[in-house]
């Protein structure tokens, strides 16, 4: 610092009652830096707000993208919390039809963002009951005692599923070591779907949502179901849907949040624990139809879309022009209409053409 910084500070600082008595050139400079640092630690709480403490959170990072089955140790960050279950990860890197993208073990589906997501048995009956798959990951950092944390996640009812469930849940705790009874975790979700509504949509992702406030010791997150088959809501969906008697759920863009906003949270009015699901209020009709596609969107601006077939192949893609899309000129057949919202959101759809 000049002298004239120093003085021009020292007459700002005696205006303001900052001091009140003549400091020394070097009692000024470290009165300056000991400001400086208060300030940086003072807003190390806002800058951090919006930081989403969840590594790899949408499950892009992998090692060597090698395929099959079982093959959760590609990713990165993330592991498997029991040594017993195998939960599945898909990417549409994978050299095979049994864990790629779009098409894969669990059926057909895109991504919610990027090119990867897992996929977890919350109740697989055809083998055993209260069989479990759960994936787990080390926070980038611990939470602070006191503070509301905001959690969600997004996920999908797998094609091949007979049933469903209404409690997908979320556990954090201070060690990777959780207690388990077979191939079950024993443990309290601290962020957990809402018993009351069935996760059934095996078209879009439905995003899962809520908050908790800390106890300061929590360093891990886990995803899945610790209910067992007899209170997580189990129903048997219509005849003739799904190929397994199994609830099997694909997980994407998990979020561990300060800022409610980074996790779609309104906190101006009454908050809950747990919101449950946030289902996209985008819809298409008619579906079956032979010609035209109608968008039915409520202020959602969407700007591109493109269709897949069965297979994963793009037959169709464009600008989305009004509400509408020609389809006259595809074959029959079923198809996965994959629309992205001006503010980068992803909606995926299936239509089947007659």
């Amino acid at each position: 610092m000049t002298n004239l910084e120093i003085k021009i500070s020292c007459k700002w600082l005696l205006m303001n009652g900052l001091v009140k008595k003549t400091y020394h050139r070097k009692n000024i400079e470290t009165h300056f830096i000991k400001i400086g640092l208060l300030t940086i630690v003072g807003l190390l709480p806002w800058l951090c707000n919006s930081q989403n403490l969840v590594p790899n959170q949408s499950f892009e990072e992998f090692g060597v993208c090698k395929g099959g089955s079982w093959n959760l140790q590609d990713l990165q960050k993330w592991y498997n919390p029991l040594l017993i279950s195998s939960p599945d990860y898909y990417n549409s890197c994978a050299p095979d039809s049994s864990s790629g993208v779009p098409v894969n073990g669990g059926g057909v589906r895109f991504p919610k963002t990027g090119g990867g997501f897992v996929g977890l048995f919350c109740s697989q009956q055809f083998y055993s009951q209260n069989v479990r798959d759960y994936i787990s990951v080390r926070l980038m950092d611990g939470l602070y005692n006191g503070k509301r944390y905001y959690v969600s996640y997004f996920c999908n009812l797998a094609d091949i599923s007979q049933q469903s469930i209404s409690t997908l849940g979320v556990y954090f705790s201070a060690s990777d070591t959780i207690p388990s009874l077979g191939a079950m975790l024993i443990a309290s979700p601290k962020v957990e779907n809402n018993i009351n509504i069935q996760l059934v949509d095996t078209f879009g992702w439905m995003k899962i949502k809520g908050s908790f406030v800390a106890n300061g010791t929590e360093k891990y997150i886990t995803i899945g179901n610790f209910k067992d088959d007899a209170h997580c809501g189990l129903t048997d969906l219509p005849a003739g849907q799904g190929l397994y008697k199994c609830a099997y759920y694909l997980i994407d863009d998990v979020t561990v949040s300060l800022n409610p906003a980074d996790c779609g949270i309104d906190t101006t009015g009454m908050f809950l624990g747990v919101e449950g699901v946030d289902k996209e209020t985008i819809n298409i009709y008619p579906n079956p139809t032979q010609d035209k596609l109608y968008i039915q969107s409520e202020a959602h601006l969407l700007s591109y879309y493109t269709i897949a077939d069965i297979a994963g192949n793009v037959v169709q893609q464009g600008d989305v022009a009004g509400h509408e899309i020609s389809v006259g000129d595809l074959a029959k057949g079923v198809y996965f209409v994959r629309l992205q919202g001006k503010d980068g959101a992803v909606y995926v759809r299936k239509m089947l053409k007659e």
